[in-house]
């Protein structure tokens, strides 16, 4: 189950996960705390609005020439699905998309210290999320939730 918690999630790091019938892109993401000095940390995937509708397409499956462009669809900006009028993000080929939300099958958002190695580090492992190079992560995570000057 995932948890919309209106955050504003920024992509750090992805992976491609299975399960028994399927595969799913999965975000490591950052959001800004309430104290400056912190930052939340979580796995994040995008909101499953709704099938993409038969009706997007004519009678050899091909999409209407209203829902398709280059890439094969056009996804409008807002669509009426299982959770109400919600935002597209995009597709998966199936699936309609929405923003990001963080996947509570890994807990909650992980709070930790902006500046602090260890325990960004601490965090990414409580998460379980694994990489090559952990170290140019954590200087990426701690690039992005620099403040801008």
């Amino acid at each position: 189950m995932m948890m919309n918690d209106n955050a504003s999630w920024i992509i750090v790091d992805e992976r491609e996960a299975t399960g028994s019938i399927d595969t799913w892109r999965e975000y490591l993401c950052i959001s800004p705390a309430n104290d400056p000095d912190k930052f939340e940390i979580a796995i994040c995937r995008h909101e499953l609005v709704g099938e993409i509708p038969a009706d997007w397409f004519d009678d050899e499956g091909q999409p209407l020439p209203e829902y398709s462009d280059d890439t094969g669809y056009l996804v409008p900006e807002y669509f009426d699905g299982w959770a109400g009028r919600t935002k597209l993000t995009g597709h998966d080929g199936e699936y309609l998309l929405g923003e990001l939300v963080w996947d509570e099958t890994y807990g909650g958002p992980i709070t930790v210290q902006a500046k602090d190695l260890a325990d960004v580090s601490l965090g990414i492992g409580t998460l379980g999320w694994t990489t090559a190079n952990e170290v140019a992560l954590i200087c990426s995570i701690l690039q992005a939730v620099a403040p801008k000057t």
